[in-house]
């Protein structure tokens, strides 16, 4: 799986990103990337059915979720969790929020956001 690679993603490429967003004139000034979970059907299980039934779209999901860049890169992906898991618990579990406190920063030291939904 894919895990937030820091030597890849530099303040100098973080900022190349933010003028990528800016230059499409959205106005989000700090952020380099675009944060989503997602969920995929899969069968009723056998066991622990309600684990994995999603009550908004009640079917039985695995979900997971992803960071992309605006050259359409995925970089950053957290393991599938069982499909009743709200958002902001694959956000939390997944560890992302250290990992952009410690390497979310252009090169004069401001920090950069991610753009996510509600959920988040």
């Amino acid at each position: 799986l894919l895990h937030f690679d820091h030597q890849h993603l530099t303040p100098e490429r973080l900022e190349t990103f933010t003028r990528a967003i800016n230059a499409k004139m959205i106005p989000l000034r700090t952020c380099w990337g675009f944060l989503d979970g997602t969920v995929r059907p899969i069968a009723r299980p056998v066991r622990r059915q309600r684990t994995y039934y999603n009550g908004w779209k009640r079917i039985h999901v695995l979900k997971y979720q992803a960071v992309v860049t605006p050259d359409g890169l995925i970089v950053h992906f957290y393991e599938p969790l069982e499909g009743r898991r709200h958002d902001i618990h694959v956000y939390r579990e997944s560890g992302l929020q250290q990992i952009l406190e410690q390497y979310s920063f252009d090169r004069s030291g401001t920090p950069l956001v991610l753009y996510g939904d509600a959920g988040y």
